[in-house]
């Protein structure tokens, strides 16, 4: 076991190569890393077979509508389909006007077809299914990096915290070694309740890097709301959910009314994490060239 010359549970078993708020983050980016690595794996095309039907095997007419309808409809388009008596010619015209896909095919076509559409239904939900887990994984793990990367801010730079208003019990004061561990206690306290998000955490690591949070704060924050109408909501937007997003996302929300659960909703959060991940490595990095001004990172530059 390595021996340490710092003092508290966090730093314990470190050496000197083991420290910095860089070698934290660092740390923390190459795990996160793997998890999205990870993702691109998960997202890879369902297996095109549905209980004993082999898609392949389909011909090339029921091929094309098969595809046409996983690329153009999503679920809840393709149950009012599959809902459709075989005399609500009217009704399919509607839906036509809607699902631009659908004005290739007759109403006889998609009739003749319709276990075809069957197929895709269970193909679409469970496609669905999947990225409806990505995003509440993506989430996860992206809120898991901020957590760690805050804690190690506070942990190296006790200001990070200082303005922070703390519940401190004699029990905190009495069950804890030195002032490193009571430090680690406050921090985890303050990740548990003010900084419980995503959003919060970031605002304060950006405000102490001194960066523009402006530029993704409202899909920070709309990442989070969707993220929770999908574990509390089925999915579906709440009235509470649209009342603090700007009126030009508003809009397209209402119209929406439910997290979209295509593959390109996946590659956009995995986009805004690499974003966010990019810019805070860029200012870190500038820590170690003196022609950048960049508030000290660690107890060991203030000290200087």
């Amino acid at each position: 076991m390595k021996e340490t010359c710092y003092e508290g549970k966090y730093f314990k078993d470190r050496d000197f190569y083991d420290w910095g708020i860089d070698y934290e983050f660092y740390g923390l980016c190459a795990e996160l890393d793997q998890n999205l690595t990870d993702i691109d794996f998960i997202m890879k095309p369902l297996e095109k077979n549905i209980g004993i039907v082999n898609i392949n095997e389909l011909d090339l007419r029921e091929k094309e509508i098969f595809d046409d309808f996983l690329e153009n409809v999503n679920q809840e388009k393709i149950n009012e389909i599959l809902t459709l008596s075989y005399n609500e010619e009217e009704k399919y015209k509607k839906m036509q006007q809607e699902i631009n896909v659908l004005s290739k095919y007759s109403f006889e076509e998609i009739k003749e077809n319709s276990i075809i559409l069957n197929l895709a239904d269970e193909y679409i939900k469970a496609k669905e299914t999947k990225n409806k887990m990505l995003i509440i994984y993506l989430y996860t793990i992206f809120d898991s990096f901020c957590s760690e990367f805050f804690k190690a801010i506070a942990m190296y730079n006790k200001s990070f915290i200082a303005e922070q208003e703390v519940k401190i019990t004699y029990n905190d004061i009495n069950e804890t070694d030195n002032a490193t561990d009571l430090i680690e206690k406050i921090v985890d306290g303050l990740l548990n309740t003010k900084f419980g998000n995503i959003m919060s955490k970031l605002q304060r690591i950006y405000q102490y890097l001194e960066m523009d949070f402006s530029n993704i704060n409202e899909r920070i924050y709309i990442f989070g709301v969707e993220r929770n109408c999908l574990v509390h909501n089925n999915g579906v937007y709440s009235e509470k959910a649209l009342k603090r997003i700007r009126n030009d996302y508003k809009e397209r929300f209402i119209q929406q009314k439910q997290v979209n659960l295509q593959d390109n909703i996946i590659e956009e959060y995995k986009e805004l994490i690499e974003k966010v991940i990019d810019e805070i490595e860029e200012k870190v990095q500038t820590f170690y060239f003196p022609e950048y001004e960049l508030k000290n990172l660690d107890n060991n530059s203030e000290q200087s």
